[in-house]
């Protein structure tokens, strides 16, 4: 479900270990300015 949502909003490389999620990139300049400003939050 999570891997739809990113490939629905271009927006970001994960890496999914287990349970947990890594951001490895972004692949949008707009995302990533959101993620610097909003952390975690940026959906």
């Amino acid at each position: 479900m999570l891997q739809n949502r990113i490939n629905e909003l271009n927006s970001a490389l994960l890496d999914i270990y287990g349970n947990k999620v890594q951001v490895t990139g972004f692949t949008r300049e707009e995302m990533l300015l959101k993620y610097l400003n909003e952390g975690w939050r940026c959906y």
